[in-house]
C-alpha cells in the first residue's frame, strides 16, 4: 500500500518554476546562475539571465540544395528560416557548456556547420542538437 499522490507541486517545484519564469533558473539540474539554498539572495544582471535553446543541426544536404535550385527563392524572401528546436528546455550558456563538458567526460567538443556551431545534448531529455559557437564561447 502507498499513500496517494500529493494534490499538486511541492514547494520546491513551485519555487523553481517561478524562478524559471523570471529567468533566474534554467532547466539544468545543477544551474549555477540561479539562487541556491546556501545563497538565496543573488543579484543577476539581464545578460546573466539570458537563456538559449538547443536547435536542430542544419543538414549539409539542405545547404547544398539551397545553393542550387532554391537560391532564387531565397533571394526573393531575404529571410532566414525559423530555427527548429530539439526540445522546449532553455539554458544559461554557462550551464549548457558545463553540462556538455561533463557529458563529454573530458573529450573535445564536436564543432559542426563549418565551425559556426557546437553539438550538444539536452541534459534533461538527451535530445541532440547544436548551439552557436558564440554562445559556447560565452559559457
Amino acid at each position: 500500500w502507498a499513500p496517494p499522490a500529493a494534490p499538486g507541486m511541492t514547494l520546491r517545484q513551485t519555487i523553481e518554476k517561478r524562478e524559471r519564469e523570471a529567468g533566474l533558473r534554467c532547466w539544468d539540474v545543477s544551474c549555477g546562475v540561479g539562487p541556491s539554498d546556501e545563497d538565496p539572495f543573488v543579484t543577476i544582471t539581464d545578460a546573466q539571465k539570458r537563456q538559449i535553446r538547443i536547435r536542430q543541426q542544419v543538414a549539409a544536404s539542405d545547404s547544398a540544395e539551397d545553393g542550387k535550385g532554391k537560391g532564387k527563392e531565397k533571394e526573393k524572401t531575404d529571410e532566414e528560416p525559423e530555427p527548429q528546436y530539439v526540445c522546449p528546455h532553455t539554458f544559461h550558456p554557462p550551464c549548457i557548456v558545463s553540462a556538455q563538458r561533463a557529458a563529454l567526460n573530458g573529450a573535445e567538443e564536436v564543432v559542426v556547420e563549418d565551425g559556426k556551431s557546437v553539438e550538444v545534448s539536452c541534459p534533461v531529455c538527451r535530445a541532440t542538437g547544436v548551439v552557436s559557437r558564440e554562445d559556447w564561447e560565452e559559457g
